[in-house]
């Protein structure tokens, strides 16, 4: 899992297609990249092609503080149950979004989404 931002910095590339194209080149069979307040995207061994998944709509954002750490655990506790990367990188998209509503790193505990 990545971020374009860093995946810019690092490598130059121009957007995370760019990124997943490149990462499975090098032979990554699961790859996915976050790209902020668009989305993700996301290609398991069992796609052909990468797919683009749209950010959760948030009606206001107070603090970024997270929301990459809180994708990550949303696309992971997915997958550890047996979701495909499409439900996966929603789950991780839903979580971000409700953690970017809130202050700091930790959201109360009411304000956890259910992911399945």
């Amino acid at each position: 899992m990545s971020g374009i931002e860093d995946e810019k910095l690092l490598y130059d590339d121009q957007d995370a297609l760019e990124t997943a194209y490149r990462l499975r080149a090098i032979g990554i069979p699961e790859i996915s990249v976050k790209i902020g307040d668009a989305g993700s995207v996301v290609w398991t061994s069992d796609m052909r092609s990468p797919l683009t998944l749209k950010a959760e709509p948030v009606s206001c954002a107070v603090d970024t503080t997270a929301a990459g750490d809180s994708f990550n655990a949303g696309y992971l506790a997915m997958r550890f149950q047996g979701k495909d990367g499409e439900a996966a990188a929603q789950a991780g998209n839903r979580i971000a979004a409700t953690v970017i509503q809130h202050y700091g790193a930790i959201i109360p505990k009411h304000a956890m989404p259910r992911l399945f």
